[in-house]
């Protein structure tokens, strides 16, 4: 068993941080929190020369613009951290900086990688924070369910699967339909293996929809112009 605090939900206003990608899990995550917890910030990793191969896609300035949209219609503050999230030494410097500042949880939005998990609650510990995964071993089905019911609009941005037909999938919002069919592929259909990636244009905490034009597409991602 994970010891990630066995926390199911947060104290009324209790302050918190979220590890923060601007996909559909990590903005589910935070709406869950926000329904007792008041976010703080947003953390959001840049990943460096050692990860290149997930840099890459990723599209670092495309999607570090994309956040900052995404943060501004959340109405929160974006911290950088300039590495990937298992690069503990950084990471921990900002844990600690908002722990000082009275933050006391940091949310994350992980489904089923219980070594992701353990690795990020280590990580919380050594700060003094307590970590806080709303998500983490929910069945599928409720997760789509929340997906559902907190409004949450993501467009499929990448596509690293090769049993994903690209131009089919890449630019489609993440549905339920899209969510069968991905079953039926025989992958994980929240992409929980890195299968693909969204980016959410809106969810029940946005400020209002955000408006986006596809200005790049290969077999791989698309780039988005967010607005």
């Amino acid at each position: 068993m994970i010891d990630i605090g066995h926390i199911e939900t947060l104290p009324q206003h209790a302050p918190f941080v979220c590890l923060f990608s601007g996909g559909k899990d990590c903005n589910l995550a935070l709406s869950l929190a926000m329904r007792s917890g008041s976010a703080t910030a947003l953390i959001h990793c840049v990943f460096d020369n050692d990860h290149k191969g997930y840099a890459d896609y990723l599209n670092e300035k495309g999607q570090c613009e994309v956040v900052e949209k995404q943060a501004s219609v959340l109405g929160l503050p974006i911290t950088y951290h300039m590495g990937h999230w298992t690069n503990w030494s950084r990471l921990v410097k900002i844990y600690i900086k908002y722990r000082e500042s009275g933050v006391k949880y940091v949310v994350f939005g992980d489904l089923k990688n219980a070594e992701n998990v353990a690795f990020q609650a280590k990580l919380c510990k050594s700060a003094g924070l307590i970590p806080f995964f709303p998500l983490f071993n929910k069945p599928y089905d409720w997760v789509m369910n929340q997906i559902e019911e907190k409004n949450i609009n993501a467009i499929i941005s990448v596509v690293r699967s090769g049993k994903i037909p690209f131009n089919k999938y890449l630019g489609r919002i993440f549905d339920r339909s899209v969510y069968n069919e991905f079953k039926s592929l025989g992958i994980d259909p929240m992409g929980e293996n890195g299968e693909f990636h969204t980016t959410v244009l809106f969810s029940d905490r946005y400020k209002r929809k955000l408006e986006y034009i596809i200005t790049e597409k290969d077999e791989r991602q698309i780039h988005l112009n967010i607005f």
